[in-house]
């Protein structure tokens, strides 16, 4: 895999999957949002396709965590 493929990945998979995006700025946009449709929150079609998503993010990142640490402790030497 190439290395832009690999951050796509990464971005996808996250314990945040469901929550919005936003930097500093749109945070303090939010401030002046009278409507109340400021965020874009990642909607899915129905509760139990929105868990799987989620829960499949999370054991994603669970082994992100586990290779970190193999890699840490460089098994095997």
């Amino acid at each position: 895999m190439n290395e832009e493929i690999l951050q796509q990945e990464k971005k996808l998979n996250s314990t945040t999957f469901l929550l919005p995006k936003n930097n500093f700025w749109v945070g303090l946009g939010s401030v002046f949002n009278i409507f109340g449709k400021y965020f874009a929150y990642n909607y899915s079609k129905s509760a139990q396709e929105a868990d799987v998503n989620a829960i499949a993010s999370d054991w994603t990142m669970v082994g992100e965590d586990f290779k970190t640490i193999m890699n840490d402790l460089q098994w095997g030497k």
